[in-house]
């Protein structure tokens, strides 16, 4: 897997380049691949010229990378850096996207969730609400991606009954997005049951999980749900962190390998032993999960085949 910060939009468009500026580009993305990227080899004979950033970085992504999507190049490493840390400019929502017929012409998209205080939260966006137009043009397949843009837009969208249209402006802003987005305890048949929804794996977020398992422990639940629905993956130490919370005490106590990283052989050799995580190991910042381990034996975990990266670990 490869994120080159340097190209290309939250659109994968890059706007155009000099000759000079793209061969500084492709020299940076080709240092960087030849050492990083696992299928480094494939680098041999492929050194960097004068053409298109973009179409350069493309052509070498191996095809099993292409398939799945998991390499992308961007030209704001501070906008990655802000989402990565749960600061980035945004609208606040995250969405799902359908085709309204078989024609494939016109575009729904389904708001999943909204962060709190962001500009689609103030606007009345809520979970559910179906978006059918953009500036009062129908969402299609040229002007859909605005929706996640960085320019100020106007949707029509609608709640539960689509001949009831509402409207709104929106502008992104930079928000929060605090991973643990909703929590809850029910309690049923005897059971008293925690509930997480957790939207993505952000260490800077590691309180918050800490502070809700306190919560859980605290109010001595017998039963977890973990719903990693829309969780697309982030970082492994909040894996690490939040499976320390759950995980049987005495294995986390042990700092049990948790997982085992595999990079290309340079790397391998050059970690040596250093590629694995323990459970129970945290940041000195974050407070020891161990202190709000539910010691369970058994958590239950909602998942789609949205839910990747880290969310499988």
């Amino acid at each position: 897997m490869s994120i080159i910060a340097i190209l290309s939009s939250c659109e994968n468009t890059i706007e155009p380049l000099s000759n000079e500026a793209n061969k500084l580009v492709n020299e940076f993305v080709y240092d960087g691949m030849s050492l990083y990227y696992f299928w480094e080899s494939e680098m041999t004979g492929k050194k960097p010229g004068t053409q298109n950033s973009m179409q350069y970085f493309d052509g070498l992504l191996n095809s099993t990378d292409k398939q799945h999507g998991w390499s992308f190049i961007t030209d704001d490493a501070k906008a990655l850096q802000a989402q990565f840390g749960g600061n980035p400019v945004d609208f606040g929502y995250e969405l799902a996207f359908g085709y309204v017929d078989s024609t494939k012409t016109s575009v729904f998209a389904v708001v999943e969730f909204v962060y709190p205080n962001s500009p689609a939260a103030n606007a009345g966006l809520q979970r559910c609400d179906v978006i059918t137009k953009i500036g009062g043009t129908t969402l299609n397949l040229s002007n859909y991606m605005l929706l996640l843009g960085r320019d100020a837009i106007t949707i029509t969208y609608y709640k539960s009954d689509p001949s009831q249209n509402f409207t709104a402006s929106l502008a992104p802003a930079t928000i929060e997005t605090n991973p643990v987005l909703y929590t809850n305890i029910y309690e049923y048949n005897g059971h008293k049951i925690g509930y997480i929804f957790y939207t993505s794996f952000i260490a800077n977020f590691n309180t918050a999980l800490y502070q809700k398992f306190s919560e859980f422990k605290q109010a001595g639940i017998t039963d977890l749900v973990v719903d990693l629905r829309y969780n697309r993956g982030g970082s492994i130490s909040a894996a690490v962190y939040l499976a320390s919370l759950i995980a049987p005490r005495n294995v986390v106590e042990n700092q049990s390998v948790y997982t085992s990283l595999n990079f290309n052989d340079y790397l391998n050799n050059y970690y040596g032993s250093k590629r694995s995580y323990q459970l129970g190991t945290y940041e000195t910042r974050f407070q020891n999960p161990l202190t709000a381990n539910l010691n369970l034996n058994k958590v239950y975990i909602i998942a789609t085949e949205g839910s990747y990266s880290a969310s499988e670990l």
